[in-house]
């Protein structure tokens, strides 16, 4: 399965401990910056955010927006908002828009209202989000996708870090095309960052590239770019 890499961005919370084979991505370290009024702001999640700041760093079209297919990837979606909610629950009411806006379709909903999206929205949750992600993306007869790839990191749900990637996808762009594969073999635990990680780092350079990550399965990918 194959499919061209247009652009690329990503935004990581500023508290996020970037491993040292990582430190290369610290300058995807960053607050948001969006331009809503203060009360939409305190109306929007985490994930919405990265992907409203990720979109605005693509600079894409406003046709292509209004008319692309959304792909959103998770494993856990809105976590921390959840817990609060089930929180909150247990001591008292929980509005039903608080509750609207913690579903996994909530993000690429809002973006598709945003952007005026007429094409389908679709949400994924699963451990390798990125990579079923992208499959969904492949899977889609349109020519170009926007997939969005969130998570959350933490251990106590007080003080989480997250990161997001954003990608612009499109099947006739052969400057830098993503081919990923995969195989069978027994389980093995991953850091969930790892996948998404590794895609921006070897993104960085023009060159060919080829990586494996063990999870579940085997994931095979390789970066092939036109001017290498």
């Amino acid at each position: 399965m194959q499919i061209g890499i247009s652009k690329v961005s990503a935004i990581i919370s500023p508290n996020f401990i970037l491993p040292s084979e990582f430190s290369h991505l610290e300058h995807y370290k960053k607050e948001f910056n969006l331009k809503f009024g203060a009360m939409e702001l305190r109306r929007m999640l985490n994930a919405l955010k990265c992907a409203l700041n990720i979109v605005d760093s693509l600079n894409i079209d406003k046709e292509i927006l209004q008319n692309i297919p959304i792909v959103f990837s998770s494993f856990s979606g809105e976590s921390n908002h959840c817990v609060k909610l089930l929180k909150n629950l247990k001591e008292d009411f929980v509005s039903p828009t608080a509750f609207s806006l913690s579903v996994l379709n909530a993000t690429p909903a809002q973006m598709a209202i945003f952007y005026k999206n007429q094409n389908e929205i679709s949400s994924i949750s699963s451990k390798n989000s990125l990579e079923y992600g992208l499959i969904n993306a492949i899977i889609k007869p349109d020519k170009k996708v926007l997939l969005i790839n969130y998570e959350e990191i933490s251990n106590d749900f007080e003080n989480f870090s997250y990161y997001a990637l954003g990608m612009l996808l499109d099947k006739e762009y052969k400057k830098c095309v993503c081919t990923l594969n995969f195989s069978s073999q027994e389980p093995k635990d991953n850091h969930i960052y790892q996948s998404p990680f590794l895609l921006l780092s070897n993104l960085i350079d023009v060159k060919n590239h080829s990586w494996s990550v063990d999870s579940n399965l085997k994931w095979n990918w390789t970066i092939s770019c036109a001017d290498s």
